[in-house]
């Protein structure tokens, strides 16, 4: 037996046409299983762009500090004390840094390896005092994951002649 549809068409008894309501809500929970990763694949993208703009910003920040200790004078580094010194400190023993970043400060520490003055390490070092240089860079800021977090830290030694 056949019936008659609002076109004029025929079609047998119990086809139906479209979907129901059961049948789409299924569809977009399918699909939005398929979606859900990459969704997270661009979220995740997000915070490694980020974090490596971060790590190139910081890391331009720390290498420019660092050659403004290579270009200081011996005697000036000689007298730095073997603590971590702020920006502003470092500025105030006359070694000018480049403009600072508000965001990621820079912390210096100068460390004497060896003295050569000294009887036993005349002999191992006769060319003159080795300093440990350190720029740490950390994130100040707000509202980041990196909030107070060492970003990069670049390690380089200086002879100095007596």
């Amino acid at each position: 037996m056949t019936s008659w549809d609002a076109y004029g068409e025929t079609r047998p008894r119990g086809c139906r046409r479209g979907l129901s309501l059961l049948e789409i809500l299924l569809a977009i929970v399918i699909l939005s299983f398929g979606l859900l990763p990459i969704f997270r694949l661009v979220s995740q993208s997000r915070q490694v762009m980020y974090r490596s703009v971060l790590e190139m910003k910081a890391m331009a920040v720390a290498s420019s500090l660092m050659d403004a200790l290579h270009r200081a004078p011996g005697q000036v580094l000689a007298r730095f004390p073997t603590t971590d010194l702020a920006e502003d400190e470092v500025a105030a023993r006359g070694i000018v840094p480049p403009a600072p970043d508000p965001y990621l400060p820079r912390v210096v520490t100068v460390r004497h390896l060896n003295d050569p003055s000294l009887p036993r390490e005349r002999f191992s070092n006769p060319f003159g005092q080795i300093l440990e240089m350190t720029v740490r860079v950390t994130s100040a800021a707000p509202g980041t994951a990196y909030h107070g977090r060492s970003i990069i830290t670049l390690r380089d030694i200086r002879y100095l002649d007596r």
